[in-house]
């Protein structure tokens, strides 16, 4: 996978072109090995890892099953080596993240992705708590980021299995933990020019944009701020509109923290170049170039505001 050029201001983001690949679904057939579903000790909340953080193989991600066990939903990356001479299994860290509200799967060595999952896309998973698997961009072409939406903090378990020669199989088994089992996404459904708004967090509820992504495909720029909150309000309030000189501008109505604006201010994506100001607890990110319709929402687990603009 290789990301356009951009110089992201933290490690989700970036972006990356797509590549149309054939979906697997979800696959009802067992892995090679999974954990007893009564056995739950070995399962823990904190950052888990497998393989060898020194590895400098490269892999190709052949596919991503998902299975729903008894007390845990099963997720499989099946991972081919690139080079027949790699023994070594690939390097993968597994965390999660409460700004987020997902566990976060971190593949080093990736540099093709064929799971049919595309960037800023995601499956439904809808299970006791187990929200989604969501496709994020990173801007390491060496690396693929897959977040699973959770409702809360879950214990889950990470181990790898050969699948043959320079094949091997990285399970995430992860307990539902109850709660919302909704793939909830709010917001504007429908492209428009007329003023767009989210209701949500404010500053006092500790509201805060701390990273972007971003990748054009069919002809529509799609901006995705990574934003937290309070658990009952996750994702900020914010509006889209055209001003008074024609161009677009989303704000943000009330954020403690935006760690993006300035490294965004006269950022130019999709041939529209974006200026930011803030002021108080106020971000406005004003799009120069958007002409056409656009469309705002926003998903819980993992939380995010997405802005998509017509090119």
């Amino acid at each position: 996978t290789t990301p356009t050029t951009s110089t992201p201001d933290t490690t989700t983001g970036g972006t990356k072109t797509d590549t149309p690949t054939e979906s697997t679904g979800t696959d009802t057939t067992p892995p090679d090995q999974t954990v007893d579903e009564t056995d739950l000790t070995t399962y823990s909340q904190s950052k888990q890892t497998v393989g060898d953080s020194t590895n400098k193989k490269e892999y190709t991600l052949k596919s991503i099953t998902d299975t729903t066990k008894t007390t845990y939903h099963n997720f499989v990356f099946t991972l081919d080596a690139k080079s027949t001479d790699t023994t070594v299994s690939p390097y993968v860290v597994v965390n999660y993240s409460s700004s987020l509200g997902a566990i976060r799967v971190d593949l080093n060595g990736v540099t093709i992705d064929q799971s049919g999952i595309g960037y800023q896309k995601s499956r439904n998973i809808d299970k006791e708590g187990v929200i989604r698997l969501y496709h994020n961009v990173s801007a390491d072409s060496t690396e693929e980021l897959y977040d699973i939406g959770v409702s809360k903090s879950t214990p889950f378990k990470v181990f790898v299995t050969e699948n043959g020669a320079n094949s091997w199989k990285v399970t995430v088994d992860v307990v539902y933990p109850g709660g919302n089992t909704t793939s909830e996404s709010y917001g504007s459904s429908d492209f428009s020019k007329e003023l767009q708004a989210l209701d949500g967090c404010v500053a006092p509820d500790s509201c805060k944009v701390s990273a972007y992504s971003y990748s054009t495909s069919g002809g529509v720029l799609s901006i995705i701020f990574t934003v937290s909150g309070t658990t009952s309000r996750p994702t900020p309030a914010a509006d889209a509109k055209y001003n008074a000189s024609s161009k677009l501008e989303l704000t943000f109505l009330g954020l403690s923290s935006d760690g993006i604006y300035a490294s965004m201010n006269n950022k130019t994506i999709g041939g529209i170049t974006i200026t930011t100001s803030r002021v108080g607890t106020k971000s406005v990110y004003t799009f120069n170039g958007a002409s056409k319709e656009y469309r705002l929402s926003a998903t819980k687990s993992p939380n995010q505001v997405l802005l998509e603009i017509k090119l």
